[in-house]
């Protein structure tokens, strides 16, 4: 995922991809899905290559941050978009796993 966060100084690792980061608690249906989710601000392109989520998204101060050398969301903005993915049980699951760590 390094490589793919790695292609620019706007491109940040979202969704699916920031959760792994992070080390939320996934749902199989999620975990087997190991395309990379990569995000820039609503005024670029969409990041487009092969393996590839592109998002358009507007991120607030302190919603990305560096980990490990790596552009992703911050941990709370993460959980907030797994929340237009997971229903209500495996977001609680996802946060409580989070939590333990």
């Amino acid at each position: 995922m390094r490589a793919y966060s790695a292609l620019d100084d706007a491109s940040t690792l979202t969704h699916h991809s920031g959760a792994r980061i992070w080390g939320y608690g996934l749902p199989a249906w999620m975990q087997e899905d190991w395309r990379i989710h990569v995000a820039r601000e609503r005024d670029a392109s969409k990041p487009r290559r092969r393996n590839v989520v592109g998002h358009r998204m507007t991120f607030k101060p302190g919603e990305v941050v560096i980990h490990d050398g790596v552009r992703v969301t911050s941990p709370a903005r993460t959980w907030l978009d797994l929340a237009g993915l997971l229903n209500v049980d495996e977001l609680i699951a996802a946060g409580d796993c989070k939590r333990q760590l």
